[in-house]
């Protein structure tokens, strides 16, 4: 059974951006390293998020695309630089 999560006002992103937040609008997650297919069927079953699967994302475009998504998730292929996150 899915557990809802309480969804905040608003949320900060790396960078100036923002992304702000409603009732209706889905957190975006970034799947930025390789992860099981059900690790990630689990995060987009979930029914709360919208999920980017990208494992082979480059680390610049990393840092151009980071402010778009809530959250991100890696393992130990994906390094997040202070560029990433300003």
């Amino acid at each position: 059974v899915p557990v809802p999560l309480p969804v905040p006002s608003s949320i900060a992103v790396a960078g100036e951006g923002r992304r702000p937040m409603s009732a209706d609008r889905k957190l975006r997650i970034l799947v930025a390293d390789k992860l099981t297919d059900e690790g990630v069927e689990i995060l987009r079953n979930g029914g709360e998020f919208e999920v980017v699967n990208d494992p082979e994302i480059t680390p610049e475009r990393l840092a151009e695309t980071l402010g778009e998504y809530d959250a991100l998730a890696i393992r130990s292929r994906s390094r997040v630089t202070r560029e990433a996150l300003e």
